[in-house]
């Protein structure tokens, strides 16, 4: 009796231990922004950077020419976006609304993402991958 009370009590902390992982994992892009690097393996070359910024809930950066947010869902290693909206400026500068366009589909898409031990952040999906560089910590939960 004394032995099942003790496997019982040894299983609600291992699943407990197992939940609070999986929550960390997924706050550890809470309060982060990141630069983007590499448009689906080619530098990103905007004369504004490319941005995101993930926050209650939400993905927000700027996306080379225009402002966007759009609602995201992280967990281990998946990450999905919705309703992405954005502003509807037209840039000039040459490549802008190309790479933009390219970058939204691309986070549309979104269905992976990894952090890499130099801190830089990788989102893979269907439609193609982005890696950024971090701009700052994630705060302290």
């Amino acid at each position: 009796m004394q032995l099942a009370r003790l496997a019982c009590v040894l299983m609600v902390l291992l699943v407990a231990a197992c939940a609070g992982a999986s929550e960390d994992t997924r706050d550890r892009l809470a309060g982060s922004a990141w630069q983007a690097m590499e448009l689906n393996g080619k530098p990103v070359s905007t004369p504004r950077p490319v941005t995101l910024s993930f926050e209650d809930g939400r993905g927000s950066g700027r996306s080379g020419c225009n402002q966007y947010s759009g609602t995201v869902s992280v967990g281990d290693g998946t990450l999905r976006f919705a309703e992405i909206m954005s502003t509807k400026m037209a840039c000039m500068e040459e490549g802008a609304m190309l790479t933009e366009s390219v970058y939204l589909q691309v986070l549309s898409g979104a269905e992976t993402w990894s952090l890499a031990p130099d801190g830089s952040l990788t989102i893979t999906g269907s439609k193609g991958t982005v890696s950024f560089r971090p701009l700052m910590a994630p705060t302290a939960r």
